[in-house]
């Protein structure tokens, strides 16, 4: 069984606080729940930046304090982490949305930055955000995990291609807000996490903030659902952890008795 916790908070303190609250939280989990194999943290968990200027100030590199503050507390409680997004600095005047998975020794397993970028509702995320140019499926000591950042679950063809590309599991981070004024999204985002589950046949953790922050308002709900779409863990509101196990001989099972994979006919799609 490999152990997961999701761990639902808000960014809208200083980074130094987010820095210091994210280890803190870590801590918190291990201790809860010892053995803990995977812990994972939203999108701009170390800050959000709504505007160019600010995210160009605020942007560090995978030596900066937030990941390397990650990397010494997952060296010590020997857990891998999923650090969320942070603002990373690109070589073209922006900046990408990044996340990183550390081993249990502390070392970086791997980067994604989101390929998706949120142009929608009056938001334009590329105008400050390098798009990423590749799959995040990172192997880890637990199996290969695909992972998306927040808009990028609106693409059924990203989780579907990680899947085939050999992913065990799937983790989502996002910073998905309610929507409010607009047309509300907080259904979107539970039947996003779900279908990608179901149409995956794996086990898939969305991991959502909460509060207010930049503007935006999340509404929480991380969830944590099993290969056949059933959600086995919910958060609701503010600050919380949520766990799961994962059954990995259970999502062999469930694949065999679908076996989506040896039905498909590619050919006929194009």
């Amino acid at each position: 069984m490999i152990k997961v916790a999701a761990v639902q908070r808000c960014s809208n303190g200083t980074k130094e606080f987010n820095i210091n609250e994210t280890v803190s939280l870590i801590r918190k989990a291990c201790s809860e729940h010892p053995g803990l194999d995977l812990i994972v943290f939203p999108e701009d968990n170390n800050a959000f930046e709504p505007t160019h200027e600010e995210a160009l100030a605020s942007a560090e590199t995978l030596d900066g304090p937030y990941i390397t503050a990650l990397r010494k507390v997952a060296a010590e409680l020997k857990v891998n982490v999923h650090t969320g997004s942070f603002t990373e600095k690109a070589s073209d005047g922006r900046v990408r949305n990044t996340l990183a998975i550390i081993g249990r020794d502390g070392n970086i397993c791997g980067t994604y930055s989101k390929i998706h970028l949120a142009d929608m509702m009056g938001f334009k995320e590329s105008a400050y955000v390098e798009p990423g140019s590749k799959l995040g499926l990172i192997e880890t000591d637990i199996g290969k995990i695909g992972v998306m950042i927040c808009y990028d679950m609106r693409f059924p063809e990203l989780g579907r291609s990680l899947a085939l590309a050999g992913a065990d599991y799937i983790v989502a981070c996002s910073l998905w807000p309610c929507g409010a004024p607009l047309p509300q999204r907080i259904d979107h985002y539970n039947i996003l996490a779900r279908a990608t589950a179901i149409q995956n046949l794996c086990y898939v953790v969305a991991c959502n903030q909460y509060g207010e922050v930049g503007g935006e308002r999340p509404f929480g709900e991380s969830c944590i659902i099993d290969p056949w779409g059933n959600v086995m863990t919910h958060a609701g509101e503010g600050t919380q952890i949520i766990y799961a196990e994962f059954d990995p001989e259970y999502q062999k099972k469930v694949r065999a008795g679908i076996a989506t994979w040896e039905n498909r006919r590619p050919e006929l799609y194009l």
